[in-house]
């Protein structure tokens, strides 16, 4: 059996904001990167909500890194 995974998520409390980060296939392989990684983010109702959320939600794992 072949294991695939998608991404990533960090959640809120109870789940009430999430962020995924989804893998992209990339040669042979999968990942992702914080300079142009592919993201779902919600509640969000644009790019700039999301990605404030984004930087929230991940703040402890990218560090001084700011998503953009």
């Amino acid at each position: 059996m072949e294991i695939i995974t998608y991404g990533f998520i960090y959640g809120g409390e109870n789940f009430s904001e999430l962020t995924i980060g989804v893998h992209e296939q990339k040669n042979g392989g999968s990942g992702w990167n914080s300079a142009d990684g592919m993201m779902i983010s919600a509640p969000a109702g644009d790019r700039k909500e999301g990605l404030k959320l984004s930087n929230q939600l991940m703040g402890n794992v990218i560090g001084d890194a700011t998503l953009k």
